[in-house]
């Protein structure tokens, strides 16, 4: 019990630090949005339109499991189009014991394209709600028509 007393003393003020310290960096985040050094993403489904989604089929080269597709964009256009979407990534195989081999490959950061669905999803969200009330209006308009007949 006094093991369990004196583990729970040094995490308390480990996990209250770690709190501050989050909490900062989200002030420091909301600060830079605020101080105008971060830009909105604008336009996102005009920049998702020129990527070429593929399907890549197994291949050696890929070490791709057989049998299995697995889905990127085409790397020449996302090269040209979005240089910062590439980077190299780099696997390691066994080529016997204690032999290990480094493979490198361009390959699309997927990761980088978060922050741009999701304001892919809040334009479109947006858009849809300005339908709907549109809708909404035209409704309204044409029950009163009817009613008015």
């Amino acid at each position: 019990m006094m093991q369990l007393t004196m583990k729970f003393r040094i995490l308390f003020p480990a996990i209250g630090m770690l709190a501050l310290t989050l909490s900062g960096y989200a002030q420091t985040g909301s600060q830079k949005i605020a101080e105008g050094r971060v830009n909105a993403i604008m336009q996102p489904f005009s920049i998702l339109m020129q990527l070429e989604p593929v399907v890549l089929n197994a291949a050696p080269e890929l070490n791709l499991p057989s049998k299995k597709e697995f889905y990127s964009f085409d790397l020449s256009t996302t090269r040209q189009q979005f240089p910062g979407l590439i980077r190299w990534q780099t696997t390691w195989t066994q080529k016997g014991k204690n032999n290990p081999v480094a493979k490198g490959k361009e390959a699309v950061n997927l990761e980088q394209l978060v922050p741009l669905l999701v304001a892919a999803l809040q334009q479109q969200r947006k858009e849809l709600m300005e339908i709907h009330k549109k809708l909404d209006k035209m409704q309204e308009q044409s029950n009163r028509d009817h009613k008015t007949k």
